[in-house]
């Protein structure tokens, strides 16, 4: 028995969520990546740069990239699942992303009303 890439890369992300992403047919074409190995561990590599550039942004608001999940009200999710959510809704659902001014009032919303519930 085999798997397509599909299979493969989740069956990678429920071993490993911390670390792998799954890779779905619309994320595989509008990316690039290729459909080989190659272009699985290209896709993580990619996805590995967005987590470091979120973590340097969640820096900026006093938070670990650890706690982001929590912060969104997405316990169950890792960083990684994140990632992958995102591009789940802008290419395979085609939801459309609010202006960066948009975002930062509602990420600055939400981190404050996740430090009161802390406190």
């Amino acid at each position: 028995m085999s798997f397509g890439h599909t299979g493969a890369s989740k069956t990678l992300f429920a071993t490993r969520p911390q670390a792998a992403l799954p890779w779905d047919n619309p994320e595989r074409a509008a990316l690039r990546f290729g459909e080989s190995g190659a272009g699985y561990a290209a896709y993580l590599r990619h996805a590995q740069d967005i987590l470091r550039a979120l973590s340097a942004a969640c820096s900026r608001y006093g938070i670990r990239l650890a706690d982001l999940p929590n912060v969104l009200g997405r316990d169950e999710a890792t960083p990684a699942k994140l990632v992958d959510e995102y591009y789940w809704a802008t290419v395979t659902r085609k939801v459309a992303i609010p202006d960066e001014a948009m975002l930062r009032t509602w990420f600055t919303n939400l981190v404050q009303k996740h430090r009161q519930a802390r406190n």
